[in-house]
């Protein structure tokens, strides 16, 4: 979408460094999602045998964590980010996408539209962030439609959806099905047949979806319009870093893409480095386009009244 900056011998080894992968970053990253997802099921278990309905609360909770967590390597695999090989990024990457129910290629070429197009109608996501909710009305439509799994299911449903178009692959809708078989048979093995349309499908279509459409806003939405300083196009949005906490795993950026601006600069580089990049040394971008603050100050911002003129 930008030209890029000139850039020093330094700069750019700096850059090649950083968007080395490492292999064990990627296998631990697989591990603590396995870890999770185990959890899970645990605590669906616990909450049987008690019976203690908070263990059932505490299930959803990590189910969606785990998805969040699915979502982001997912998202690596789309940029070729998990694994020096091709085919292993691939495989990784598909049996995320299929985790989720998405089409991997189809979600790549959307999701490359949007670093080539961001804040233009070329843009596939604009629409989740080129206007804001406003007032109590506002927010609780984007709520209904957002939170319920009516817009999960009306996207999956429509045209447009990521999980929908594209030409049909190994990995979707064949594999996906496979996928979500294994999940339900696996509930079913531990005494758990419910876990899958209770603790996996409907995380999936509510808080999943709703919170993933609320990090975008978060990380785009910008009240002001600006110009491309190649093209002179005006543009919607703005690019958020937020800093790391407690606040990126509640708001599903597990593995570091609370520095999302810093990945619209350089998305060469893997989530576990994107907070070593200083992105205005490589992109010529307006001066306040680029923003670094916290995911609970930028909620309050968003929610505040009048912000979103």
């Amino acid at each position: 979408m930008f030209p890029k900056s000139p850039v020093t011998t330094v700069e750019k080894d700096q850059i090649r460094r950083l968007s080395r992968l490492l292999p064990h970053r990627t296998a631990l990253k697989f591990i603590e999602i396995t870890l999770a997802f185990c959890l899970a099921f645990l605590l669906a278990h616990l909450g049987t045998v008690q019976p203690f309905f908070p263990f059932y609360i505490l299930a959803f909770l990590t189910v969606t964590w785990v998805q969040h967590a699915v979502f982001e390597e997912l998202h690596e695999g789309a940029h070729y980010r998990l694994a020096s090989s091709r085919r292993l990024n691939e495989y990784l990457a598909g049996f995320y996408g299929s985790l989720m129910g998405i089409s991997l290629d189809n979600f790549r070429v959307r999701h490359h539209m949007h670093h080539r197009h961001f804040g233009t109608p070329r843009d596939p996501d604009l629409p989740q962030y080129q206007t804001c909710p406003s007032g109590v009305k506002g927010w609780l439509q984007y709520i209904a439609v957002n939170f319920t799994g009516y817009g999960a299911i009306t996207s999956l449903l429509g045209a447009q959806s990521t999980l929908t178009t594209g030409q049909p692959s190994w990995q979707h809708p064949g594999f996906t099905l496979v996928v979500q078989f294994v999940v339900f048979v696996i509930g079913v093995l531990v005494g758990q047949p419910f876990f899958y349309f209770a603790f996996w499908f409907a995380p999936l279509i509510t808080l999943t979806y709703g919170i993933s459409h609320f990090r975008t806003l978060l990380e785009h939405y910008n009240p002001q319009t600006w110009q491309d300083p190649a093209t002179g196009e005006t543009c919607y949005g703005a690019f958020y870093d937020f800093q790391a906490g407690i606040q990126r795993h509640l708001l599903g950026a597990q593995f570091g893409y609370n520095y999302h601006g810093s990945h619209h600069t350089e998305p060469s580089v893997p989530n576990y480095n994107l907070n070593q990049i200083a992105h205005e040394d490589y992109r010529e971008v307006p001066e306040t386009l680029i923003r670094t603050t916290t995911y609970f100050h930028r909620m309050s911002e968003i929610l505040s009244p009048g912000y979103e003129q």
